[in-house]
């Protein structure tokens, strides 16, 4: 926790300026991201309980909160039944740091921002994975799984758009070879603080078994 003078500043920060409140008790200020406190339980909450595709997925008839945290730790779990390494799998479970602070906005929406706010926004991920020491050591590694993941997701919480046909170069479905949907079908959580508990387990046996290789190494 912050002492009372140094809440007083970042509260009038709050207010009136560039940084917003975290749950643990400390601040991301979006001109200075790299002062953050921010804890791993404020980011896998964040996520957990920010939805993807604007709240539009539907499953068993019915329509159903769907999260970035669960389709993080989808694509993290997925990975390591396929065999990648540990640490291209935590590359995946914080493949989302920029939704943090931001939210998760519509993909066809990103190429009509300007391109001094995409920067920011791309600027606050990149310290947000420094401030918890990620590293991407495969780019594409994750970006085709992220691809994969989101064909099953169109797939199994957008049928109301089985009957289109996706490219690859949409970042969509099924067309491209090695950019399948996967097998398994999704079931989204209960409840959001289910995606978030599972997040907070996948990242603390992901680090512990880095520790260890490296601690063995």
């Amino acid at each position: 926790m912050l002492n009372d003078t140094t809440n007083a500043a970042e509260a009038a920060k709050h207010i009136y300026g560039s940084t917003i409140g975290l749950g643990d008790g400390s601040y991301f200020d979006y001109l200075d991201p790299a002062s953050t406190g921010m804890t791993m339980e404020d980011y896998a909450y964040a996520l957990a309980y920010t939805c993807r595709f604007r709240g539009q997925t539907w499953s068993n008839g019915r329509r159903v909160f769907y999260g970035v945290g669960q389709h993080c730790v989808i694509g993290t779990e997925r990975m390591l039944v396929d065999g990648h390494s540990v640490r291209d799998a935590l590359a995946f479970l914080m493949h989302e740091s920029d939704e943090v602070p931001w939210g998760d906005f519509a993909s066809p929406a990103k190429p009509l921002m300007p391109a001094e706010f995409r920067a920011l926004i791309k600027s606050n991920g990149k310290a947000i994975d420094l401030h918890f020491g990620i590293v991407t050591p495969d780019p594409d590694l994750i970006k085709r799984y992220d691809i994969r993941l989101f064909a099953t997701e169109k797939r199994d919480l957008m049928p109301q758009f089985s009957r289109q046909t996706w490219t690859k170069d949409q970042i969509s479905t099924a067309a491209a070879e090695g950019y399948e949907p996967f097998d398994s079908v999704i079931t989204p959580a209960a409840h959001p603080d289910e995606a978030a508990e599972r997040f907070l387990m996948l990242y603390s046996v992901l680090t512990d078994r880095l520790a260890r290789e490296g601690a063995a190494a």
